[in-house]
């Protein structure tokens, strides 16, 4: 038995196999293939990547987890953006209060809740200057309560019997029995006969 260890090469030419015995490696010999002489060499091992695949794999996946999420946590950014845009538009505010129910020579400011000093009672406050020059009588003004989805809660009333021309009346109305009030809005100007 030959215990000559045979190795396998390729052929400078054809890139053919060739197998010979290790003793002869880097002598020429003849290609069995194309018939040209060749070196014998070993055959080069295959090229391998510098990044294992599976590391290449594990990166392209997680950028895509990565970038999924961020999508995801945009779409609901932007959804709880609308959301709090919508909410802002349903809740009064105190620029809501300027409305349009002054009738002629009356001139409404923005109105809105005020807690009292030292205590828990609420008040509407706000202006009502008379702008005519005349004097008005008997003047009732109604106030609509609002809560935070915008709905009306309560009201609020309150009187006085002469406004001289130019004058102005600094109206604070007393809140009674609607808690969940956040605003208020002018409902109503109303002058006596």
């Amino acid at each position: 038995m030959n215990s000559t260890k045979r190795l396998m090469g390729v052929c400078g030419e054809c890139g053919g196999p060739i197998q010979f015995p290790a003793e002869l490696i880097g002598t020429m010999t003849t290609c069995p293939r194309c018939r040209k002489q060749t070196e014998l060499r070993l055959e080069s091992p295959p090229e391998e990547p510098s990044v294992p695949r599976k590391a290449i794999v594990w990166t392209v996946v997680a950028v895509l987890i990565l970038v999924a999420g961020l999508v995801v946590a945009l779409v609901v950014l932007k959804r709880f953006e609308k959301m709090a845009a919508g909410q802002r538009e349903r809740t009064p505010t105190a620029a809501m209060a300027k409305d349009a129910v002054a009738p002629a020579g009356f001139e409404a400011s923005a109105i809105s809740l005020e807690k009292g000093a030292g205590t828990d009672a609420i008040y509407v406050v706000g202006t009502l200057a008379n702008t005519s020059a005349r004097r008005r009588s008997q003047i009732a003004v109604e106030f609509d309560l609002l809560d935070a989805g915008g709905r009306k809660v309560g009201s609020a009333r309150d009187y006085r019997p002469v406004l001289e021309p130019g004058a102005k009346w600094q109206i604070r109305v007393p809140v009674a029995g609607a808690a969940e009030a956040v605003a208020a809005r002018l409902a109503l100007i109303k002058e006596g006969q």
